[in-house]
């Protein structure tokens, strides 16, 4: 009985604090009732232990009675006991467990609420920047940066796969697919990022790499994201006196690449990589420079 009601009570009295940021600030009346629910519970709880003391301290005022030679005898501390066990059973079943099981199935909804919200509250873009391993590996480092995927983009074939990428006749990009948040990060301030590892001017070539495949691109599949990357363009432009040679469109296709270009640099640290290491460090840095 013990093991029962200390398990009970850390389950109800559990601080609120415990609750996920995430919930705090996006179910603020969600989790206003789970406040409430919890309180309840915790009264509930305290009365009962409450009771089941009194009721334990009868008993033992009974047993002592009974040791001095008061008249009790043994059948009706018996019966007493039956009683309790009784009651307390009933007590247990009707203001313990069930209230916690709806107080657990409560939470579960909440926070399953929360965890559905943050996913939806995703965004992504597309990013074609020369050879997508520095690419992948430079975008890892932003702060607000969620998971990346290195694939091939806006191609004119099925199935592609690196071997035929490479002979430019696909139309394929390398490209990197980068789910970030919009909460932590802003997309201007992703692009102007993004900018910082690419000659914007060059046409099919970034570094020592040469073809269509390594042109570079910003692809999206929010058309509400189009005229945000128009004006980003737009203001990189004033900054060059060649054209900008980065192209602009909706995400058409896009392909995942084989295994082992997956997070290659992180695998490979000596790995060939366009883009130069300074600027690892410097994208780990920039964005949370911004939010201090």
């Amino acid at each position: 009985m013990k093991k029962i009601l200390h398990t009970l009570l850390h389950l109800v009295i559990m601080p609120c604090s415990h609750v996920p940021e995430q919930i705090e600030r996006n179910l603020g009346g969600e989790l206003s009732l789970l406040r409430r629910t919890r309180l309840n519970l915790h009264l509930r709880l305290c009365k009962w232990c409450a009771s089941y003391a009194s009721k334990v301290e009868r008993i033992d005022s009974l047993l002592l009675r009974k040791k001095f030679g008061t008249d009790f005898e043994d059948s009706e501390i018996e019966a007493f006991k039956e009683d309790i066990k009784k009651e307390s059973q009933m007590k247990r079943i009707k203001n313990i467990i069930i209230p916690v099981a709806c107080f657990l199935t409560l939470q579960g909804q909440v926070e399953a609420a929360a965890q559905t919200k943050e996913i939806t509250s995703m965004k992504e873009i597309y990013l074609a920047g020369g050879c997508f391993w520095g690419t992948e590996h430079f975008l890892k480092q932003i702060s607000g940066v969620k998971a990346t995927e290195v694939g091939y983009a806006n191609g004119k074939t099925t199935n592609p796969d690196y071997k035929a990428v490479c002979t430019g006749r696909t139309g394929f990009a390398e490209t990197v697919k980068v789910e970030y948040d919009p909460e932590a990060i802003g997309l201007n301030d992703l692009l102007d990022l993004f900018y910082k590892t690419i000659d914007p001017t060059s046409v099919n070539r970034q570094g020592n790499d040469r073809g269509s495949q390594y042109r570079t691109g910003i692809y999206f599949s929010d058309p509400a994201d189009e005229p945000v990357i128009h004006r980003s363009l737009e203001r990189l432009s004033w900054r060059h006196t060649a054209p900008i040679a980065v192209e602009c469109g909706p995400l058409e296709n896009f392909h995942r690449a084989e295994e082992y270009h997956q997070d290659y640099l992180d695998r490979n640290p000596g790995g060939y990589c366009h883009i130069p290491k300074e600027l690892f460090t410097m994208a780990r840095e920039a964005n949370r420079k911004r939010k201090e």
